[in-house]
């Protein structure tokens, strides 16, 4: 194994991005294109190692405590029915539950991360934007998954904790060669950008 880290700079108008279709450049496009491809896969697991049930609330973040929720044109869909809160239909959406709503990207920065929705069929363009902040003293670790067109599945896991004196924002991904750990907030000795329109992040590579 080989490890490696370094310092990389992130232009918060390009951003990191996670996307079901290859062929789009910004989070943005994803409303409009992301239909083409199954959606993308979101859920909470144990988020310390171990031989732990998911389900198992001493070490499963609550993923819909984490969720904020803003409608395209600041209106929301009414899917929700009586039985569920508008959380607990949005846990349904990310798990893939949902006939109606699908998550087709998801884009990260030193502050949240963004998941792009959109509406399965006939509704072009319209969708919505699901927002995940990490909270003071709790912690939740999301494993992402997007099927490609070959038959392959991308895997990233992404780790958010509410510290007292700083957030921790951690992305995993993982690759034939190895891993990748991008940390976007909360590694020792990430400095501040000067210019806001920038951030700096640490990455660690692991190579087999």
């Amino acid at each position: 194994m080989r490890k490696m880290g370094y310092r990389m700079e992130f232009d918060r108008d390009e951003e990191y991005l996670i996307a079901n279709v290859d062929y789009a450049e910004h989070f943005d496009e994803l409303v409009c294109c992301g239909n083409d491809q199954p959606p993308i896969r979101i859920r909470s697991i144990p988020y310390v190692d171990g031989p732990f049930e998911e389900n198992d609330d001493r070490y499963t973040g609550d993923l819909k405590s984490f969720i904020e929720f803003h409608p395209i044109g600041g209106e929301s869909h009414s899917l929700v029915n009586a039985h569920e809160t508008e959380e607990e239909f949005f846990v349904r959406v990310l798990y893939g539950q949902s006939e109606d709503w699908k998550p087709v990207g998801v884009s990260i920065d030193n502050v949240c991360a963004q998941i792009a929705l959109v509406y399965k069929e006939g509704m072009e363009g319209i969708g919505g934007y699901l927002y995940l902040f990490p909270k003071k003293d709790e912690s939740i670790k999301i494993l992402i998954e997007v099927d490609r067109p070959d038959g392959s599945t991308e895997k990233y896991h992404l780790y958010m904790e509410g510290k007292q004196d700083v957030n921790l924002i951690e992305l995993t991904e993982y690759w034939p060669w190895g891993r990748q750990e991008i940390y976007f907030k909360g590694y020792p000795g990430i400095p501040e950008h000067p210019d806001k329109s920038y951030f700096y992040a640490t990455v660690i590579e692991y190579r087999k």
